[in-house]
C-alpha cells in the first residue's frame, strides 16, 4: 500500500525527505499568501492553504508510524508495518514529547520528514508517474 511505501521511504531517506519537508513547511504558506494578496490567484491561494493544512494534519498523524518504523529498524525486528509498529511508535512519541526541549525538536523533525515524504508522493501522483509512486521505497535505496 502507499502508506507502507511512504513510511519505508521516509525511514530509508530521512535526510532528503526532511529537507524537502523543511522547504515545503516555509514555501507553501508563503506562496499561498502571495497568491491571496495578489487578488488574481486568491482562489488558488486559498485552496493551497487548505491543502497545506491537510498535509500538516496528515504529517502529524503519521509521526507514530515513522517513529515506530525507526525503532523497529534499529532493533532489527523486520520491515513490515504492523499494529505493533503503530503502538510502539505511539508510545515512543508520547514518551519523546515529555522531554522538555529535545522532545519538541525531535517530533518537529519527524513531522518535517513525513511532510517531505507526502509532498514527494503527491508530486509523483500529480506528475502521472505511477511507476515511480509504486517504487518510492526502492528509489531511496538507489540514491
Amino acid at each position: 500500500s502507499y502508506v507502507t511505501r511512504i513510511i519505508g521511504a521516509c525511514v530509508a531517506g530521512y535526510g532528503r525527505f526532511g529537507l524537502i519537508g523543511l522547504g515545503m513547511f516555509f514555501a507553501l504558506p508563503l506562496l499561498s499568501l502571495v497568491l491571496i494578496v495578489s487578488g488574481i490567484g486568491s482562489f488558488v491561494g486559498g485552496t493551497l492553504m487548505i491543502g497545506y493544512g491537510v498535509l500538516l494534519m496528515l504529517s502529524f498523524m503519521s509521526v507514530p508510524l515513522i517513529v515506530g518504523a525507526l525503532i523497529q529498524r534499529a532493533l532489527r525486528l523486520g520491515q513490515s508495518l504492523t499494529i505493533f509498529t503503530v503502538l510502539l511508535g505511539a508510545c515512543a512519541s508520547v514518551a519523546i514529547s515529555l522531554i522538555p526541549v529535545l522532545g519538541f525538536i525531535s517530533l518537529f523533525l519527524m513531522v518535517l520528514i513525513a511532510l517531505g515524504g507526502m509532498c514527494v508522493l503527491l508530486y509523483r501522483i500529480m506528475k502521472g508517474d505511477i511507476r515511480r509512486v509504486v517504487e518510492i521505497h526502492d528509489d531511496t535505496k538507489a540514491s
